[in-house]
């Protein structure tokens, strides 16, 4: 009987693997809501759809060690993730890190920057500030990215992301 009860749990910001986790929990932000778990699943979803696209998507071109490039399923790359992986962050007269390498870089690229508007629900300002240096990018066309996905597909994906 003590099963059926609906369990208690507390929700982590715990990852483990980095670049499913969603912007916000990136940049350690003190709330943590379940659209950050639907982010995941999204991440997964791009990940399958360049998987059936046949790898025809511009993104995610990683280096092995003998540095010959070989395309990658992950939609998200990144050498870096501030402020989770400071020791690989190359610092800049601002005080804050160089933007260039790190994951939200690539997430970016993908799904546009962040408004002011969207900024503006950050509570710490030195990661807003961070979010700020990022080049100003508008969202890409997933038609394009993922040529072989359906419209509802698309916007699925959309709504996850």
């Amino acid at each position: 009987m003590q099963c059926l009860l609906p369990h208690k749990r507390r929700l982590s910001t715990h990852i483990a693997t980095r670049l499913y986790r969603a912007p916000e929990v990136k940049i350690l932000e003190k709330h943590y809501f379940k659209q950050m778990d639907i982010w995941a699943c999204g991440v997964i979803m791009a990940d399958l759809f360049k998987y059936l696209c046949g790898d025809q998507t511009p993104f995610a071109i990683i280096c092995t060690q003998d540095q010959k490039k070989k395309p990658s399923l992950q939609i998200f790359k990144g050498s870096h993730c501030f402020p989770l992986s400071p020791k690989n962050v190359k610092f800049e007269a601002d005080g804050l890190p160089s933007t260039k390498g790190d994951v939200l870089d690539s997430i970016f690229d993908l799904i546009g920057t962040p408004s002011e508007t969207d900024i503006s629900f950050i509570s710490d300002q030195q990661a807003a500030n961070y979010i700020r240096k990022f080049t100003k990018r508008p969202k890409s066309n997933f038609k394009e990215i993922f040529p072989c996905v359906s419209d509802e597909g698309l916007h699925l994906l959309t709504q996850m992301l």
